[in-house]
């Protein structure tokens, strides 16, 4: 059997992994898709103690979605894609406002989660214990559902 993953890249430091279906619980599935509808919907979701997620998603694309903490400065962007020529990854570095370690025009293997750590990020450094775990789950989630089920 073939075993799947997704590559998770951190844009703002380079570093890459290999995320399994195995690290996801699978007695959140169900929470996971409903947290996923909401985040495409206008309001978003809140998902962790007023923190909101709002994302857009291009189906022949990708999807990206933003964490924002309570005053609505993004903590974290994330971009996921299992196409090949998605523009997802040269959009995540075009709209970047710090400095990332990634390469706009090598872009990794598909399928594919990419986190922009954002200028918001620094006066929520409790939300970096999460928001990794959180990108992880959505991925799966987003890109191959029937995976974690």
């Amino acid at each position: 059997m073939k075993q799947i993953y997704i590559n998770h890249i951190t844009l703002n430091s380079g570093h890459i992994r290999k995320s399994f279906p195995s690290e996801i619980d699978k007695e959140l599935y169900f929470l996971l898709m409903r947290v996923k509808r909401e985040i495409f919907m206008p309001k978003g979701a809140e998902i962790w103690d007023g923190y909101i997620a709002r994302g857009t998603d291009d189906p022949g694309n990708g999807a990206v979605i933003t964490v924002f903490d309570r005053q609505d400065i993004p903590v974290i962007t994330i971009g996921m894609t299992k196409h090949k020529n998605s523009t997802l990854w040269e959009i995540l570095h075009s709209t970047s406002m710090l400095p990332l370690q990634t390469n706009p025009a090598r872009p990794p293997e598909p399928p594919y989660v990419a986190d922009r750590i954002e200028i918001g990020a620094i006066h929520n450094i409790e939300a970096m214990r999460w928001t990794g775990d959180f990108s992880k789950c959505m991925a799966w989630v987003y890109l191959a559902p029937e995976a974690i089920r």
